[in-house]
């Protein structure tokens, strides 16, 4: 969960196959491959989101290329590896998710695309929270189910931040998180 750092990120989980890969391989240069992937993976469901709304085809692609080749999309894959790479791509795709009314299986892939966002890190529960909010305020058919996760984010931000990772600080350590330090 802590993926040698000091930040929470449970959805790291998800990077086994890579680290055993890279493992095998010795090759490092596959976290990067990775991270592009999942960001330009948010092209698809930006794109289908154009195109729901109706969008010309052309003015789909104009959006999908202003995201592809905008100079922070760039900056951010060009300097490091990041835990919340994915985030683009889950926010887009909760975007996609609640597009339509809601029902079960929407309700079933909402909740699972916003706990892998809650997920990358500490501070995307906020995130979360946020788009809870943008439910209950801009979504009539999503309203009770955007107090839910507006409520839930906050929560579990105030859990991450306040109980859980100072609960994993070693001994004596005290300020800013980032600079602590943590048992084990």
């Amino acid at each position: 969960f802590w993926g040698g750092t000091n930040h929470f990120m449970p959805s790291l989980v998800f990077t086994a196959p890579l680290a055993w890969w890279m493992e095998w391989t010795g090759d490092t240069a596959w976290l990067a491959v990775a991270q592009n992937a999942v960001v330009v993976a948010a092209a698809v469901p930006l794109a289908l989101l154009a195109r729901r709304r109706g969008l010309h085809p052309v003015v789909s692609a104009a959006i999908v290329g202003a995201w592809l080749f905008h100079v922070g999309t760039q900056a951010a894959l060009l300097f490091d590896v990041h835990e919340i790479a994915p985030v683009p791509l889950l926010r887009v795709t909760t975007l996609l998710v609640v597009d339509e009314p809601p029902g079960a299986r929407r309700l079933g892939a909402l909740v699972l695309v916003l706990l892998v966002w809650a997920g990358t890190k500490e501070s995307s529960w906020r995130g979360v929270a946020a788009f809870g909010l943008y439910l209950l305020f801009l979504q009539p058919g999503w309203r009770r189910t955007g107090a839910v996760v507006a409520v839930v984010g906050i929560a579990g931000f105030i859990v991450v931040v306040g109980v859980l990772q100072p609960g994993l600080l070693g001994e004596g350590s005290r300020g800013m998180i980032h600079a602590a330090r943590f048992r084990g």
